[in-house]
């Protein structure tokens, strides 16, 4: 979009062109993710029955990470967070093993955060 501006007193026109900012870049698909809202571990918890998963699997896939180090943390993350992002590690991590697609733990995600 332009505009226009007229010299009244020369009759002069001047066109600019910057009048409106350029649309915004869109978002890429992982910074609209981490726009998605944390889930509280009641969000995260009641959502597991909907999709047929149970606490207990998750803490099945916790209890098989590799390394003594690595597993202690995850467990101390899904036991003591006190909120989940999208994007954190764990949650990445646990989507992988149970196979989701990113859109398919988007849809989830979404739907958790209703509850």
């Amino acid at each position: 979009m332009e505009r226009i501006e007229v010299n009244l007193a020369t009759g002069q026109t001047t066109t600019h062109t910057d009048f409106f900012p350029a649309p915004p870049t869109p978002l890429t698909e992982d910074e609209a993710r981490a726009l998605l809202p944390a889930l509280t571990p009641r969000q995260l918890c009641m959502m597991l029955p909907v999709i047929g998963l149970s606490e207990a699997t998750i803490e099945g896939l916790i209890s098989a990470i590799p390394g003594d180090d690595e597993k202690l943390r995850a467990d101390i993350e899904w036991r003591k967070a006190t909120s989940f992002r999208r994007n954190h590690p764990l949650v990445l991590s646990l989507s992988a093993a149970l196979q989701f697609e990113p859109s398919e733990l988007d849809t989830i995600w979404l739907y958790a955060s209703t509850i």
